[in-house]
């Protein structure tokens, strides 16, 4: 176990380079770009400016050796080991490669043809008579409200224009989970009466 005046002299050393004055890293700076050693100027400079902030001469004089000192930089960078691939006992390596694949959201696909609609209703009760001829079941969030009562009354719409002015007309946004069920979901303005021809 090292002694109590070797450990202080550690210390001591440690707290002597990291404690190094602004003006004594710009002095061994100039020493080097003096001597051609540009990178190591380009270091000293940058580690003045970092110790004094405000000082416009030493942001200067780091930015004028900035070039050539980079230049002199000789990094090696190592590729890091692919990861590891997870272990998830009874999942093949290819549901993971599925899993990670990105899927296009749910879009809801009522049934094709134009039909026709003179309905009032809350916005629950409107969607409850128009979605199902389309062959589209309609589940509601809890906490939607369905506001008054508006009237919809529209021809020959195909299911994405009936859907467009259902949610114009109960200011509401579909959030599809799967290709036929529809969830009402968030109330957007203030309704009006709607018709389209």
């Amino acid at each position: 176990m090292p002694s109590r005046a070797a450990l202080l002299l550690i210390a001591v050393a440690a707290a002597s380079v990291a404690d190094e004055s602004a003006s004594s890293l710009y002095r061994k700076a100039r020493k080097a770009e003096k001597t051609g050693k540009f990178t190591e100027a380009y270091l000293y400079a940058s580690q003045a400016f970092a110790k004094d902030p405000t000082n416009d001469e030493l942001w200067a004089f780091s930015q004028a050796l900035r070039r050539q000192g980079l230049g002199g930089l000789n990094l090696t960078l190592t590729p890091l080991p692919p990861p590891a691939a997870p272990d998830f006992p009874g999942i093949s390596e290819q549901d993971l490669e599925e899993a990670r694949t990105l899927l296009p959201p749910p879009l809801l696909k009522g049934n094709p043809g134009r039909r026709g609609f003179d309905v009032e209703g809350d916005a629950k009760e409107l969607f409850e008579k128009i979605l199902p001829a389309y062959g589209v079941q309609v589940v509601f969030d809890g906490d939607y409200q369905a506001g008054p009562k508006t009237r919809f009354r529209a021809e020959g719409l195909t299911f994405f224009e009936a859907l467009r002015a259902l949610e114009a007309v109960t200011s509401t946004r579909q959030d599809p989970y799967n290709d036929l069920h529809g969830v009402p979901g968030t109330n957007i303005t203030d309704s009006e009466d709607f018709s389209c021809q």
